[in-house]
Parts: C-alpha cells; sequence; structure tokens
C-alpha cells in the first residue's frame, strides 16, 4: 500500500530566517545539495553530470549508428567490385575456351553455357565462317553481376590474331 508522507517544515535555525519547503523532493531549502536553489531549481553537481553523460550517450550512439551504416555500405560495395571482377573472369574464361574450341574445329558453333564454383559464363553464337573474319561474344555472370566481351577474330590457323578485345554493355558484333 502507498503510504502519504508529509514532511514538516522543520523549525527556523537561526541563520535562515526565510526558509521555505522546496519543490523538489519536499526537503527543506537549507539542505546541503540544495544550496542556493530557488525553488523548482536543481544546483547538483549530480545532475549536472548526469544531463552531461546523458547528452555524450546521445552523441556517441549517433556516432556509432553511423559507422555502422558506413560499414554496411562499404561492405556492400566490396562485394560489387569482387562479383564485377569474377564476372570479367568468367566472359575471359569463356572467350579463351571458345578461341581453343575454334583452332581445334573452325566450324565451332559456340552457343554454349560452362558453369564454375564462382559463377558461370555463356558464349553466344559465333558468327562468320571459315578461317577468317570471326566473331565472338561471352557473358560472364557472378552474383547480380553481368559483364560482355566482344572479340573480333582477323585469323584462326595458324596463328591466332584477335584484331580488338573489348568489353560493351550490349552486343553489336553478335546477333
Amino acid at each position: 500500500m502507498n503510504k502519504l508522507i508529509i514532511f514538516r517544515r522543520p523549525p527556523p535555525r537561526e541563520n535562515s530566517k526565510n526558509c521555505q519547503l522546496s519543490i523538489v523532493n519536499c526537503l527543506p531549502c537549507h539542505s546541503p545539495w540544495l544550496a542556493g536553489a530557488k525553488a523548482g531549481q536543481l544546483s547538483s553537481p549530480g545532475y549536472i553530470l548526469l544531463i552531461s553523460i546523458v547528452v555524450i550517450g546521445a552523441i556517441a550512439s549517433a556516432v556509432l549508428s553511423t559507422l555502422l551504416l558506413l560499414g554496411i555500405s562499404a561492405n556492400q560495395v566490396s562485394l560489387s567490385v569482387q562479383q564485377s571482377k569474377q564476372a570479367m573472369a568468367e566472359a575471359q574464361a569463356c572467350t579463351e575456351y571458345a578461341l581453343l574450341r575454334l583452332r581445334e574445329s573452325p566450324n565451332y558453333p559456340g552457343n554454349v553455357t560452362l558453369d564454375s564454383p564462382k559463377g558461370r559464363c555463356g558464349i553466344l553464337l559465333i558468327s562468320g565462317t571459315g578461317n577468317n573474319d570471326r566473331y565472338l561474344c561471352t557473358i560472364g555472370i557472378s552474383g547480380d553481376v553481368t559483364r560482355r566481351l566482344e572479340t573480333a577474330i582477323d585469323q584462326i590457323l595458324p596463328k591466332t590474331l584477335i584484331t580488338s578485345m573489348q568489353e560493351v554493355p550490349s552486343f553489336s558484333l553478335c546477333n
């Protein structure tokens, strides 16, 4: 049960003639920790320390939240860069595979998908016929990243001569 406690004003002391009850915690105004306080106003160093700790805690929480969000963003960017490099490696691997197959059989048509532990690549239909003027397009995929390579081949045998190999946003040589 709750009990109502009523504090009475202590008898006046010789040096505190106009002492009144303080609004805060019903303590007499001549209490040592409220010395010099007006009614309803605290001047204790403990409250200043408490408020300082709360403000510093709020600032520290904001800084910590910002650092966590920056860390998450950096991790996502790092993953995208890693997947992009892996997708390019996949596209280059398919290009090398197709060139080897063309050297074995100049009529190799392509149109193959190869899987690897970290991604996959695809060889589109190889355009052109015979030993000269062939176009090879490959796609490398890793995660959500896709990279495309177009390769213009001047000659396959006896020595393979590549005119150009470039990354493209969409294919123009292989349709």
